[in-house]
This record gives structure tokens, sequence and C-alpha cells, in this order.
């Protein structure tokens, strides 16, 4: 898939390459290296070893990290999205939902609240 994206005050238009597949992914030329493809990544190899990931991703906002099952709770592999929260009052974006997506249906579920909570962001903090 090739993003394309038109800047609307100088009209500059941006293309980028997106894909799911590791050979893409790992190229020598550098495209296809934003979050998405490495939490791709992750989760290509994680299924591999037999691992249990999932993706969790902001409904509203361009950005994906995964979890890890560790027997009895989702843990964050990459502990920089439980600040996130905090940074959303300073305009990088907001949060209508996040969701949690697993490949059982049954651990794929809405986690907003949660990754506020642990943030330590309140309700404030995160909407101003």
């Amino acid at each position: 898939v090739v993003f394309v994206y038109r800047c609307p005050e100088c009209h500059a238009v941006s293309r980028w390459f997106r894909a799911s597949h590791p050979e893409i992914t790992l190229n020598p030329h550098r495209w296809g290296r934003l979050c998405g493809e490495q939490e791709d990544l992750k989760v290509w190899l994680a299924q591999y070893l037999g691992i249990q990931l999932r993706v969790c991703m902001p409904l509203d906002w361009d950005h994906v990290w995964t979890e890890v099952f560790d027997g009895s709770n989702w843990i964050p592999l990459d502990q920089n999205c439980l600040h996130f929260a905090r940074r959303l009052n300073e305009g990088i974006g907001s949060w209508t939902y996040v969701l949690a997506i697993a490949d059982r249906c049954e651990d794929t579920e809405e986690v907003t609240e949660r990754y506020l909570q642990h943030s330590n962001g309140t309700e404030e903090e995160v909407s101003a």
C-alpha cells in the first residue's frame, strides 16, 4: 500500500509505503519503517516464536504499539506508550478509543481507560 498525503498549506505531495510483510519491512532501502511496520514485524516474529501479542491502536491517532501476554496480564512492550496519554494536552493528538486487537476475539478489547490510568493522567490533563 502506498499512502499519499497532500499538505493543505503548501500542496506538497508525500508518498510512503506501508506493508506488513517482513521482507518489505527489513529491506535495505529504508522505506516502510514507521511504527506500524515495526509493530507488524514484532507481531510476525512473535507468531513465529509462539508468543502471544496484540496490537494497540488509538482510533484517532496515527500510532500503534504492541502488548505481550505474560500469562495473566497484557503488558506493553514499549513502556513509552504509557506516557502518551499525558502528552495529549500538548496538542500531539487525541484519543477517543484505544483498541487492543489480538488473534483471538476474547483477547481483543477497548483499553482506553487502562492506558489513561497507567499514565497517571487525569481526564482534565488528557482532554485539555
